[in-house]
Order: C-alpha cells, then structure tokens, then sequence
C-alpha cells in the first residue's frame, strides 16, 4: 500500500536515463511517478504533485538540478531531494548537500543504490523499511 501512495518525481533530461531510473523504482514496486526533462517542467511538476521523493538531474535544461530543488524545497521542505549527475566530483556532491539535497546518485543508476536512498528516506520518515524490498539484480 504504502509504495503506490508515495509521490516521486524523476527529472532527467536525457530519456534512456529517464526510462532507466522509472524502470528501477517500477521494479521496486512504486507506481505513482511523475516524470519531467527539464529543471523548470520538474518545477512545474513538482508543484502540483508536491512529491513526497524528488530525483533530480544536476544539469538540465531550463533550470538545473539546484534551481529547481531550491524551488521545490521553498514550497515544501519536507520534499525528500536527492540530485543525481554524472558528475562525481565533491565540489558537486558538496554544493548539492549544501542546498538540501538529501543524497547524490552517480549515474549510472543501479538498482541497489536507488534501494538504498529508498531505505534512507523510510529511515528519515520514520516507515518500515520493508517498503524497500531487496533490489532486483
């Protein structure tokens, strides 16, 4: 019950990438995702659906990953962000945890990460976290 009701919003700009993580969190057994390809659609998005779990690519069309979870944060702070680039840097992985991202992802995805950021979000709000059954391998 709890894996269809929770909101995430996937932002990427590349759609293999896009496809990729919605397929992982699919598997995983989460339903209700909103899917946006640019920094200002995620905004738009994010608005109206007001995630409860936010992915976010650093470099994105329109708006980047900061800007739009700066904006996504100021309407609703108890949005879970995790910022996810190709850039694995720590100045990246630094300015995005200074802005409130809650977790950085390297991409590629793997589904054993995005198991894990699911645990770290059941374990900040306090769920089970057997919501986040095993990742497929």
């Amino acid at each position: 019950m709890y894996k269809t009701k929770l909101r995430i919003l996937i932002a990427e700009d590349h759609g293999v990438m896009r496809s990729l993580l919605g397929r992982i969190l699919e598997d995983l057994g989460f339903t209700n995702l909103t899917y946006a390809t640019d920094g200002a659609q995620a905004v738009e998005l994010g608005l109206g659906t007001k995630p409860h779990l936010a992915f976010l690519d650093l470099d994105m069309p329109e708006k980047n990953g900061l800007e739009a979870m700066r904006e996504l944060l100021r309407a609703d702070p108890a949005c879970h962000c995790v910022m996810v680039s190709a850039h694995s840097e720590a100045s990246y992985v630094k300015s995005a945890v200074q802005a409130g991202a809650r977790g950085f992802i390297v991409k590629p995805y793997s589904p054993q990460r995005i198991s894990d950021i699911l645990i770290e979000y059941a374990a900040a709000q306090r769920v089970a976290p057997a919501i986040t059954a095993a990742a497929p391998q």
